[in-house]
C-alpha cells in the first residue's frame, strides 16, 4: 500500500507532465504498461480524476491515460503541428492547476 507522501509525489509528477501537454494534435510518446514506447498524438487535453491523477486522451488508446506516462514527442520546429489547436488564454491549464491545488499538492509551476 502506498503512503500519503508517495501518492502526493505521484500526483505532482502527473501534474507536471500534464502541464507539458497543452496543444491538441501535438505529437506525443506514450509509455505502455509493457514499457514499450509508441508515438501518437494528443486528442484531448489533460484533466484530473477525483483522486488527483492527471489523465489525457491520445490517439490509439481508449480512455484517459496517465500523464506521467505521456511526454511531448519530437517536432521539427517550435510551432504547433498543422491543424493543432490550443486554448486561447490557457483557461484549461488554469482549471487543472486550481484542481490540483485544492488537493493540497505542492509543486513548482516552472519548466521541467
Amino acid at each position: 500500500m502506498r503512503t500519503s507522501a508517495q501518492i502526493k509525489k505521484a500526483i505532482a509528477a502527473s501534474y507536471k507532465a500534464a502541464m507539458r501537454l497543452d496543444t491538441l494534435g501535438m505529437p506525443v510518446i506514450v509509455t505502455r504498461d509493457s514499457g514499450q514506447e509508441e508515438h501518437s498524438k494528443l486528442t484531448q487535453l489533460p484533466w484530473t480524476l477525483g483522486h488527483g491523477a492527471w489523465v489525457a486522451v491520445v490517439e490509439g488508446i481508449r480512455g484517459g491515460y496517465d500523464c506521467a506516462r505521456i511526454r511531448p514527442g519530437p517536432q521539427a520546429s517550435g510551432n504547433p503541428p498543422k491543424g493543432a489547436t490550443t486554448s486561447a488564454d490557457g483557461e484549461d491549464m488554469r482549471t487543472l492547476f486550481t484542481a490540483a491545488s485544492t488537493l493540497g499538492v505542492r509543486f513548482d509551476r516552472g519548466g521541467a
